[in-house]
């Protein structure tokens, strides 16, 4: 075939020995993974007339055969977002401020979030930091989507609207970044974007209640409690004053005792003394 014909219907010849009619494919799946197959060695251009020409003169007999097919294997010179940006995420860590008028305790909440960036397409998810016993729904927040500048451009947020120590609205709800993760700075870093300083997160009303409060010895208190409420529950804890009772019930020892009285009458009183092995009481 001559390489100088263009790729037009005729000037193309079928294989005599294809069998397989499947196409090859730019990606690949591993343990349920989409990946890019590996570069190949020859540097194509298959977007132009004269590259696929050489492209066809190249293909030799043996890889009609194994159906090696260079065009569907090749490689973009110039990789579109998603290709490069694939799996790169920037991770902002914000809180907001919630009213709250239903307690007498707090006026408002701290509500301390993480705002992902996905850097392959412009879309922003929103995920509350869970905290344990917190009384409120905390978790997913925002579900990942491109969401709007609050000025009424008709623009999407970008990369570039977000620094430490400032606001970001979202939906009416102003989010105040104070810090991010270490690979975020880094691609700020080598886009030649400087960003501010972080800040801490501010102090949540009401975290100075307990300082003065003794919560060890508070918790020897309950402790008895909680044994019995797990064993009651059909858990697995032991309790261990519940054992020694069911041990020692109806176990008493006895011991004669004299008390010489020196105040009162001068005279010897006897008394038994009884010592319950069940709680360790003494009567």
């Amino acid at each position: 075939m001559s390489s100088n014909l263009p790729l037009l219907p005729g000037h193309r010849f079928s294989d005599p020995y294809l069998q397989n009619y499947h196409k090859n494919q730019l990606f690949h799946f591993k343990t349920k993974t989409c990946l890019e197959k590996p570069i190949l060695n020859e540097v194509i251009d298959p977007y132009t007339i004269s590259g696929l020409s050489t492209l066809t003169s190249s293909v030799t007999s043996e890889r009609l055969r194994n159906r090696e097919t260079v065009l569907n294997e090749s490689y973009p010179r110039i990789l579109p977002q998603w290709i490069k940006m694939d799996k790169k995420v920037l991770r902002f860590h914000s809180y907001f401020v919630e009213h709250v008028v239903e307690s007498a305790y707090e006026n408002y909440r701290i509500r301390k979030c993480d705002i992902l960036y996905y850097l392959d397409d412009n879309t922003i998810h929103i995920t509350e930091i869970r905290e344990e016993n917190s009384g409120i729904p905390q978790g997913y927040f925002l579900k990942r989507h491109k969401i709007e500048k609050a000025d009424g451009s008709g623009d999407y947020i970008t990369y570039n609207d977000f620094n430490i120590k400032s606001d970001i609205l979202i939906y009416g709800k102003k989010f105040r970044i104070c810090d991010c993760d270490d690979f975020t700075k880094k691609f700020y870093a080598d886009n030649n974007i400087t960003l501010n300083s972080p800040e801490p997160f501010p102090k949540i009303p009401g975290d100075d209640k307990f300082a003065n409060v003794d919560t060890k010895a508070n918790g020897a208190k309950i402790a008895e409690l909680k044994e019995y409420i797990e064993v009651k529950l059909g858990g697995g804890h032991p309790n261990k004053i519940l054992k020694q009772f069911l041990e020692n019930d109806r176990k008493v020892l006895n011991f004669d005792i004299v008390w010489y009285d020196e105040k009162y009458d001068k005279e010897e009183k006897y008394y038994k003394l009884h010592y319950f092995l069940s709680n360790g009481n003494v009567k």
